[in-house]
């Protein structure tokens, strides 16, 4: 989910969607699709010690190898058809379709809600584009989950505070689901869509974590 006009994330994406637009990343990553965490200055040594604790998914469900081949095949082929904007681009047209009250999560929410206007708005593509960077990153990064946990819980701490609440990634979830169900076709079996759903569990957990973290310190 990706929302408002934040400052630099040290994300630099995660997951999953997201709902309010974060800064643009470097040209050359954004061009490569992908985005990479920047460590905080001084703190390189604590920072060591907080991701060896915070690496390590607790709470989340098992997700297999097999699973973890499926999505990142799946995606694939969905990336095969579309770039990473045009996906995102029926991510949210999807999502503002079917959830149109999330609309005022963003920093678009003076848009008209019509299909052809979203489509053609700069700050919508951006935002598109954006969240499916966040996506791209959290499918390739499946191997060594454990590497993004740190980026999942500040994005889900930054989404907070844009008034992102729990029952938000209930429609997020199910916008992303029939995405990839268009744009697989066939493909989209059974067995990846329980994957990606087991994918998506686990990273709104995390997201989910971290925001809780974040309102337990306020």
């Amino acid at each position: 989910m990706g929302c408002g006009n934040s400052k630099s994330t040290r994300v630099e994406n995660a997951p999953f969607p997201v709902i309010k637009q974060t800064k643009p990343v470097a040209a050359e990553q954004e061009k490569e699709g992908k985005i990479s965490e920047q460590p905080e200055s001084g703190t390189e040594s604590s920072g060591k010690d907080k991701q060896t604790t915070d690496s390590k998914p607790e709470k989340h469900g098992p997700l297999t190898p097999k699973q973890i081949l499926i999505v990142q095949n799946t995606w694939g082929i969905v990336k095969g058809s579309l770039d990473l904007q045009q996906i995102g681009i029926e991510f949210y047209v999807r999502l503002f379709t079917d959830s149109p009250e999330l609309l005022q999560l963003f920093s678009f929410r003076d848009i008209e809600l019509s299909e052809d206007v979203l489509r053609s708005d700069a700050r919508f593509k951006k935002q598109s584009l954006v969240t499916m960077q966040h996506v791209d990153l959290a499918v390739t990064s499946l191997n060594d989950l454990g590497s993004v946990v740190p980026a999942l819980k500040d994005l889900g701490a930054r989404h907070s505070m844009y008034k992102v609440e729990e029952h938000h990634y209930g429609p997020v979830g199910a916008a992303l689901l029939s995405t990839l169900e268009k744009g697989l076709g066939e493909n989209f079996t059974s067995e990846a869509r329980e994957a990606w759903t087991t994918v998506y569990g686990v990273v709104s957990d995390t997201m989910k974590e971290g925001a809780k973290e974040i309102r337990d310190v306020q």
